[in-house]
């Protein structure tokens, strides 16, 4: 039925995803490689755990989700290459399976 259709297309969603971001991050450590870049210019890789209550939890997704808000806000202008440099990110925050 529909759940599983939906279920199917969040599946290739995810697929693509994550494929497109290996791909880009690979690119990039790529063309770094013989580089002289700071440390803040490397790219940033993180996969972390967050243990706590569910309130905890439901306050570092706010988090997250805030952090996600900045990052819109703090686009630019897409036409201004002089002055600005782009970057891209991708969270997931999910339940840890057992």
């Amino acid at each position: 039925g529909t759940t599983s259709g939906h279920a199917d297309e969040s599946v290739a969603m995810i697929r693509s995803l994550l494929r497109d971001t290996e791909s880009e991050l690979l690119y990039c450590f790529e063309s770094l490689r013989d580089s002289e870049v700071s440390e803040e210019d490397l790219p940033m890789i993180a996969k972390f755990a967050v243990r706590g209550t569910p309130e905890e939890v439901r306050v570092m997704r706010k988090k997250l989700e805030a952090l996600l808000e900045d990052c819109a806000v703090q686009s630019g202008d897409p036409e201004d290459s002089e002055h600005y440099v782009s970057y891209t990110g991708v969270i997931a925050f999910y339940p840890q399976q057992d």
